[in-house]
């Protein structure tokens, strides 16, 4: 049975939620290579692929932090019913850092007894995941592979990272491929997928060799991955990866909300009854009676700490989508342009980052590439992470 480890009955909290890009099902569409988040013609940019939940949280049952009084001060529309992230700021993260709004709430946080949460998923990287931990483990069984002790998650981190870079420079014939194979509903057809995988990867490699002065850090992880994959030409099970629905890649969010419950057990979850999940989770919970935790759905326009944690939510996802879509070289370059107002808002974001790690680091959970938290690390903490 599951047993928390993140909080106790003596050190409990409650977690406010809601949500940013829940699309709710992610999946290749037929006949083309594209998601179906990509359908709207007239989406005027890329659609975000990830998916945000998160918020704020306090020790107990309250906190001394008086919400609605922040929410006045904020002196929105008369006509606004509540707080919400377009209310204080728009565009992409750059500009966000420009609202005075959003410094003002970042600053209240920084300074009250609250401290942010959130699950940020990177959804296009969790769904071929299973690609890899497939591949490892038919290494590891037939010996053919042998990582030094200590070394084994650093090695799965880069094979994974391998495979979201080689995803990255070229979306549509990557999808293509899956597409060709009816991932993840690819049964009878593993060692013909390896293949077709591995010449994307050779391809790649040819690139980045031909490209003037290829980076070893976009180099060396596609080379570590197309050995992985040629060690698993004669693969014949991949049950990890394989699902009998073709397309489908993500089929509800839901889970991750019990996943979140799961790992504070002693604590209140408090979600937005906007959420669809309510069902969901009583599903869940019916086919595993054993996982509990407290939760209850509130309407946000009674729950002003709901309304900020829409602002949290927002927040932090145009900043991993900001990361996500941007280079190293580009993000240090935005950085240098930033004023001094975007300065501080950035400065107040790291400083509510670094308060809630330290109150407790598994407040903030990353299902991401490796190289994205490198990214992170390089532009949120470059005193820390550059050194």
């Amino acid at each position: 049975m599951f047993r928390s480890i993140f909080d106790s009955s003596q050190r409990s909290y409650t977690l406010y939620y809601d949500e940013s890009n829940n699309h709710r099902k992610f999946y290749i569409n037929s006949g083309h290579d594209s998601y179906n988040v990509d359908n709207d013609p007239g989406r005027k940019q890329v659609a975000a692929t990830n998916f945000m939940l998160g918020g704020l949280a306090h020790h107990g049952e309250s906190c001394t932090a008086d919400p609605q009084e922040l929410i006045a001060s904020l002196r929105l529309q008369k006509t606004a019913k509540e707080l919400k992230f377009e209310q204080v700021a728009s565009g992409c993260f750059d500009l966000v850092l420009k609202s005075a709004r959003i410094k003002q709430i970042l600053k209240w946080i920084l300074e009250g007894d609250l401290f942010v949460h959130y699950f940020s998923l990177n959804m296009e990287y969790w769904a071929f995941l299973d690609i890899v931990d497939d591949c490892i483990y038919h290494c590891v069984q037939s010996d053919r592979l042998r990582v030094p002790d200590g070394q084994a998650l650093a090695f799965i981190n880069l094979q994974k990272d391998a495979l979201y870079r080689l995803l990255a420079s070229d979306k549509a014939r990557f999808l293509a491929t899956m597409r060709r194979f009816n991932y993840p509903a690819i049964e009878g057809q593993e060692r013909e997928f390896i293949r077709a995988l591995l010449e994307l990867s050779r391809s790649r490699i040819g690139v980045l060799r031909s490209s003037a002065g290829p980076a070893d850090d976009q180099l060396e992880p596609i080379l570590a991955f197309s050995e992985l994959l040629t060690a698993c030409c004669d693969i014949d099970d991949m049950g990890m990866t394989v699902n009998d629905e073709a397309g489908a890649l993500i089929d509800g969010l839901s889970v991750f909300y019990q996943h979140r419950g799961q790992l504070f057990a002693n604590s209140t979850h408090v979600f937005d009854d906007e959420f669809s999940v309510d069902d969901d989770l009583a599903l869940l919970h019916e086919a595993d009676p054993g996982i509990e935790f407290s939760h209850r759905f509130v309407n946000s326009l009674n729950s002003p700490l709901t309304q900020i944690s829409d602002v949290v939510a927002g927040l932090f996802a145009k900043y991993f989508e900001f990361i996500e879509r941007n280079s190293v070289d580009t993000l240090v370059a935005m950085r240098d342009s930033f004023n001094p107002f975007q300065m501080e808002a950035l400065g107040l974001m790291g400083g509510v980052i670094d308060k809630s790690d330290q109150e407790c680091q598994h407040f903030l959970h990353y299902v991401m590439p490796a190289s994205s938290h490198r990214k992170h690390g390089i532009f949120m903490f470059p005193d820390e992470y550059m050194g």
